[in-house]
């Protein structure tokens, strides 16, 4: 394996390990114990300031601090509100903007793409949100049978429009299915299916003693 192969694995790893961060800290807020520490604050050797950039709808204002996830950024929303965003997540696209852009965020990236039809988002997007959600909200029924049990949702499709560019529309009749049931949602093992697919392909229920 070559030493930018290897780079660029590295570089997928972090990338993924910051989506993964941020979707739990959207589910339970930044808490006081997640904020980087005084012993953690240093900047690494390979530091680059990215005060004043835009990502999306947020400036960066100031650094912040890090943990060991790398570098803490202050940034401002264009509605004013501040908030503490990963270096690597700002980069990866995963979060911009405080949270008040969402709804408009996800508008344009289905519109984009034609999945707003009458007013209505297709049902692709529904699929999309809730194959997300069954992985990261612990309060969903069904989440031991996916997050719970390490399923993920690899970091390219947290947002939507990379999902539907790889994934296409969903003919009629047809969900999302998992052709490993063992990996989780990423191209390459995701697959349009009918029920009578998918429930040949389901994981084996294990028999109560």
């Amino acid at each position: 394996m070559s030493a930018q192969t290897l780079a660029d694995s590295a570089q997928l790893s972090v990338c993924v390990l910051m989506a993964r961060l941020y979707l739990k800290r959207t589910l339970r807020g930044f808490e006081a114990a997640d904020e980087p520490s005084q012993e953690t604050a240093r900047r690494p050797h390979n530091f680059k300031d990215i005060s004043g950039e835009v990502f999306g709808f947020l400036t960066v204002v100031k650094y912040y601090g890090g943990d060991r996830y790398g570098a803490v950024w202050e940034c401002v929303c264009e509605c004013g509100a501040r908030k503490m965003v990963h270096g690597a997540v700002l980069r990866l696209g995963s979060v911009r903007s405080c949270g008040c852009k969402r709804g408009q965020l996800i508008s344009l990236a289905v519109t984009r793409h034609g999945y707003a039809r009458g007013g209505k988002v297709a049902r692709e997007h529904a699929i999309w949100r809730g194959m997300i959600t069954r992985c990261t909200n612990a309060k969903r029924k069904g989440f031991a049978d996916y997050g719970g049990r390490g399923i993920e949702v690899c970091a390219r499709w947290l947002q939507f429009e990379n999902f539907i560019t790889d994934m296409g529309a969903a003919p009629a009749g047809y969900s999302i299915d998992r052709i490993d049931n063992d990996r989780g949602y990423e191209p390459g093992n995701c697959r349009w299916a009918d029920a009578k697919t998918q429930a040949r392909n389901r994981r084996p229920r294990k028999r109560a003693r």
